[in-house]
């Protein structure tokens, strides 16, 4: 099922043709992979298969398949490559030696910076949450992953602060929640501030750098006692 915002997809799409003639074979696997991801987040998991993906690289797609043998497994590599990134950099920032405020506040930052380079990506979500199981099974898999240690680590940090009296009750899942559903609203009602309220690109910028400011703001408020 296309998503919303599917004719900006669209031109994404075409602006990353590739001349596979001109790209040298150990960046082959890139390529399909980069492309692959345009495809899934513009048409869903559902309406994309291996052989669109070979037709939009312009390769064989016996070679899609030597490099990741199912759609199933190209699909779990790009979510999986999008988990780690931001786990990654989250984790790193709750173990710096910084106040725990700071560190939450650099948290809802880069969460909210990652969704502003990935735009698509919880529309995509919420679409296959409703239509696809299959998809969800893999997105569930790589989250189990990570969400069990991030929870630790930031549940050991909220008790800690709570002892010495800097923050107010609340538990690692409630705080995830909060700064999630906060940082993901403005992506998606993207269509409603684009079409609608008519915002252009730059006006859409600085409407995404007030509402990071605003949840930052928010999640501070949130933590006071």
């Amino acid at each position: 099922m296309p998503l919303c915002g599917q004719t900006e997809d669209k031109m994404i799409m075409e602006n990353s043709m590739t001349d596979v003639r001109k790209v040298p074979k150990d960046s082959m696997e890139e390529v399909i992979l980069h492309t692959a991801e345009d495809m899934f987040l513009s048409n869903g998991y559902n309406g994309v298969s291996t052989t669109d993906i070979a037709r939009k690289v312009g390769c064989n797609q016996a070679l899609i398949h030597y490099y990741y043998r199912t759609k199933q497994n190209l699909f779990a590599k790009v979510y999986e490559r999008k988990i780690q990134s931001i786990f990654d950099v989250v984790k790193s920032r709750l173990g710096d030696g910084i106040s725990f405020e700071e560190k939450i506040r650099r948290v809802v930052e880069i969460h909210f910076d990652f969704l502003m380079e990935n735009p698509r990506l919880p529309l995509f979500l919420l679409e296959e949450a409703r239509n696809n199981e299959e998809a969800i099974a893999i997105i569930r898999r790589f989250m189990s992953q990570y969400k069990d240690e991030l929870m630790s680590v930031l549940q050991k940090s909220i008790v800690a602060e709570v002892e010495r009296g800097t923050i107010g009750e609340i538990s690692a899942f409630d705080l995830i929640m909060d700064i999630a559903s906060l940082n993901v609203f403005p992506f998606i009602v993207n269509p409603i501030v684009r079409n609608i309220v008519r915002l252009d690109e730059e006006q859409y910028r600085s409407f995404l750098e007030g509402r990071k400011r605003e949840v930052v703001r928010l999640i501070m408020c949130r933590l006071k006692k």
